[in-house]
């Protein structure tokens, strides 16, 4: 397996940050944990769009 791209600032939006981020768990689960700790900020401010993005019904 090939570790995820690297750098979560090069991401462009919301949506490329979770993507990397979900691609850094499924290759390490502890750089999953450091990215979350080094990324605490993005991660807050994202989590709204997130939670309401993938709770819509369809």
């Amino acid at each position: 397996m090939l570790p995820p791209a690297a750098g979560f600032s090069n991401a462009k939006d919301a949506d490329a940050f979770l993507d990397r981020l979900l691609a850094t768990f499924n290759y390490n689960k502890m750089d999953f944990s450091g990215a979350i700790v080094m990324n605490k900020k993005s991660v807050f401010i994202n989590y709204p769009y997130w939670k309401q993005k993938f709770s819509e019904k369809k």
